[in-house]
């Protein structure tokens, strides 16, 4: 018989995790694609007295020969070296490969210097993960989703291998299917994250581009281009923090015409709970919906159930990840 072509196939492996990222990873030990090949290996993420890590990977005699996935959250600086501290140490149980699922790199918007004195601490962070001992097999993997800049790839060193994977997909499937009869436009921020998203999207939908303008101390947004009269438009970017930016584009659309708009980020970290303006909107002025990922799982656990939030899980994503290229 002819054979034209196989599917990939799941390999065995050992999923790892922070307390953080516990309900992601059950989601991927449960998923169709891993259940039947994935087995969740224990740690032990304790304190001594003093304050420092008390860290015990349990089942450790298991793991030479092993493909081993660890999830990590780097969300809040005060666990990375508790992080970091079991990272180095999984290559020396002579594990077979190492992937490191870093869902949302936090140092990414730091990425270079425009004054002397400056520190680029994406570079430092990169530093930190390269510095990971190579399995048996060969260096690790880190897999990262929508780093703020992608240049940053080149800050690694050649000792690990970046994969920079995209959690637009997840939007694109919901302008095909719940808003596939609706008359879409989509909006970027600014100039940036057009360059950066436009290819990945669906190229019959409408866009339009906003700006910023300075004027004296505050900035203004403007539209550089398209036109959002009679259009439900989603805006599209990588991250909210304080969400200035997304609220004053999402007003401005509404003041020109857009029926409703719709925002899709994929990291949420809205530090010093920032996210509570956007639920506290009259409902006239609301975003419709308010699409964010699970990156940050620290944060999305309290978007649950809060309008105008809808948090998308990126197992799926991680979980076809893996059968790809582990």
């Amino acid at each position: 018989f002819f054979c034209f072509g196989t599917a990939e196939v799941m390999k065995d492996f050992v999923l790892m995790h922070c307390p953080s990222m516990k309900s992601i990873a059950e989601e991927i030990e449960s998923h169709v694609l891993c259940k039947d090949h994935c087995e969740i290996f224990p740690i032990q993420w304790d304190h001594f007295s003093d304050g420092y890590p008390n860290l015990f990977v349990k089942n450790a005699a298991k793991l030479p020969g092993k493909r081993v996935v660890l999830m990590l959250s780097l969300y809040r600086k005060e666990g990375i070296f508790e992080q970091i501290s079991i990272l180095y140490a999984l290559p020396r149980h002579s594990v077979r490969s190492l992937t490191v699922i870093l869902s949302y790199f936090p140092p990414g918007t730091m990425e270079r210097v425009d004054l002397p004195g400056q520190v680029a601490t994406a570079k430092t962070l990169c530093r930190m993960l390269s510095c990971t001992p190579p399995t048996s097999r060969g260096p690790p993997q880190v897999v990262i989703y929508d780093i703020h800049a992608l240049q940053e790839r080149f800050y690694f060193a050649d000792s690990i291998l970046p994969q920079l994977q995209s959690a637009i997909p997840l939007i694109v499937k919901i302008m095909e299917t719940d808003y596939k009869d609706e008359p879409l436009s989509i909006a970027f921020p600014d100039e940036g994250a057009f360059k950066r998203f436009n290819k990945n999207l669906p190229n019959h939908i409408p866009t339009i581009t906003c700006m910023k303008i300075r004027q004296g101390d505050k900035r203004k947004v403007s539209i550089m281009e398209g036109e959002p009269k009679d259009r439900h438009v989603i805006i599209i970017d990588d991250l909210v923090q304080s969400g200035g930016t997304l609220m004053n584009c999402k007003n401005l659309l509404l003041e020109l015409g857009a029926t409703k708009v719709s925002c899709f980020v994929t990291h949420a970290v809205f530090p010093n709970a920032s996210w509570q303006k956007f639920a506290e909107e009259p409902p006239e002025l609301r975003f419709d919906k308010f699409f964010v990922t699970n990156s940050c799982p620290e944060v999305t656990e309290e978007l649950k159930n809060v309008d105008p939030f809808h948090v998308l899980s990126i197992g799926p994503s991680i979980c076809e990840f893996l059968t790809e290229y582990l």
